[in-house]
């Protein structure tokens, strides 16, 4: 039932809804725990996450230096800081080594 609400609220965003308060409180519920599920998903992914220096970038990419500044001056690869250092997501290296050149 709750999930049919939604549904509808999501699809037909000019409609009137008339719930009991148990069925607003049901639909509440359910919005939170899977919010709940969601964030606990990204941050178990986050923590798996490794995070390479620029030299093992460099190495694993072969590319240079400049190439590096260069895809940050256009987004392309975005350093995190981690502890006064820049440090690369390996997923976004494999993103780029996975990519289909144009």
């Amino acid at each position: 039932m709750n999930n049919l609400i939604l549904e509808a609220a999501k699809e037909c965003q000019n409609i009137s809804i008339t719930l009991t308060a148990k069925q607003l409180n049901e639909a509440i519920d359910s919005c939170i725990t899977k919010t709940i599920k969601e964030l606990k998903d990204l941050v178990a992914s986050e923590k798996e996450e490794r995070y390479l220096t620029k030299k093992q970038v460099m190495d694993m990419l072969n590319i240079s230096d400049t190439t590096i500044w260069r895809w940050e001056q256009k987004n392309y690869l975005m350093p995190v800081p981690i502890g006064g250092q820049r440090r690369y997501k390996l997923s976004s290296i494999n993103h780029i080594l996975n990519s289909k050149p144009c």
